[in-house]
């Protein structure tokens, strides 16, 4: 599910738009992904609703290792959808 956040009204790490994606799908938090760029944002938001995260980290600089990097959204989509063309996880 793609969750659109309305610019000035929530701000990420703010849980909430993730429990609004939840909801949506009805889905429970310990069987979902998010994917993300920004670590403190994306990453940060995720672990607030206990989801996972994937952040795309194209120049490498997170090194925590609580969480699985992609090199790109395109890397991701490819490993999503079995076309391993691009190295897709960067090894920490």
């Amino acid at each position: 599910a793609v969750t659109i956040v309305a610019h000035g009204v929530l701000f990420l790490p703010d849980p909430r738009p993730f429990e609004m994606a939840l909801a949506t799908l009805n889905a429970d938090a310990s069987s979902c992904v998010h994917v993300g760029d920004p670590w403190h944002c994306d990453v940060v938001g995720v672990r607030n609703v206990g989801m996972g995260a994937i952040h795309v980290d194209p120049l490498q600089l997170c090194h925590e290792s609580d969480h699985r990097h992609v090199s790109s959204f395109a890397a991701f989509v490819n490993e999503l959808l079995g076309q391993n063309e691009l190295p897709v996880f960067i090894q920490n």
